[in-house]
């Protein structure tokens, strides 16, 4: 009788797990509303998607976080975006409760301890256009998700969370020095964890203070300077393209 039992308890348990993971695999909805519009989600570029679970509000239960690739409407035009979905377990059931739109396509994400205290962030570097990359941290704090740290780069960007205190480093281009092209070194601008955030450092950077925003504005400049110097006579729309070239979508977000 109790073998019966047990036997029946397995049965059961097995059953359950199915259910769950069955439950979990059925998640990832067909579509995505962000900012007004609707993206689809690109099926088959599975090498562009990650699915994993993590404590990120230390509530002792997982969250479900899922990176993939989606695309707007035919009749809408834009960019392919890369998203990050979070999913918490609310009364017995997995609800999204956060929506992250990166650049073009997601590379990597992952979970880190920046205090080495059990209270965990989440890192999430998407890339664009030729050789954009850009990268998002977001810690759970106030009841939401919300970001500590947002860059963008087409020189590149190093995280080290294994430093004392962690880093980022952010490449910039150095448009003033006669010559200089993304192929060599850029000039660089160093965030240092605090413990609360990223703070730049003037003492461990190579350069003042930047910013993603202004670092796209001195690649147009640099651009238009160079077509009045070679008298290119290149249209609005080759500007664009150009620019999109060199740093994805986030043309959607710097030139609305």
């Amino acid at each position: 009788m109790i073998k019966k039992q047990l036997i029946m308890l397995s049965v059961l348990a097995f059953f359950l797990l199915s259910l769950c993971a069955f439950t979990r695999q059925s998640i990832p909805p067909q579509s995505v509303f962000y900012n007004l519009r609707k993206y689809t989600i690109v099926s088959n570029r599975k090498d562009y998607e990650t699915r994993f679970e993590a404590d990120l509000n230390s509530d002792g239960k997982n969250e479900l976080i899922w990176s993939f690739q989606a695309e707007p409407e035919k009749e809408m035009d834009g960019f392919p975006r890369a998203f990050t979905l979070i999913y918490e377990m609310q009364n017995g059931k997995e609800k999204l409760v956060k929506t992250i739109m990166g650049n073009m396509r997601p590379e990597d994400t992952r979970i880190v301890d920046l205090n080495k205290n059990g209270f965990k962030q989440l890192v999430i570097f998407t890339t664009g256009g030729n050789h954009y990359t850009n990268i998002a941290i977001y810690q759970y704090k106030n009841g939401n998700y919300e970001p500590i740290f947002e860059e963008g780069s087409a020189s590149g960007i190093t995280f080290d969370d294994k430093a004392n205190p962690p880093i980022v480093k952010i490449g910039r281009g150095n448009w003033k020095k006669e010559g200089w092209s993304y192929a060599t070194e850029p000039l660089w601008e160093i965030y240092q964890w605090n413990g609360r955030q990223f703070e730049y450092s003037k003492e461990l950077s190579n350069t003042e203070w930047i910013g993603e925003r202004q670092d796209i504005n001195n690649l147009v400049n640099h651009f238009k300077q160079l077509n009045e110097k070679e008298n290119f006579n290149t249209s609005e729309k080759e500007t664009a393209k150009f620019i999109a070239f060199n740093i994805g979508a986030r043309i959607e977000d710097f030139f609305k």
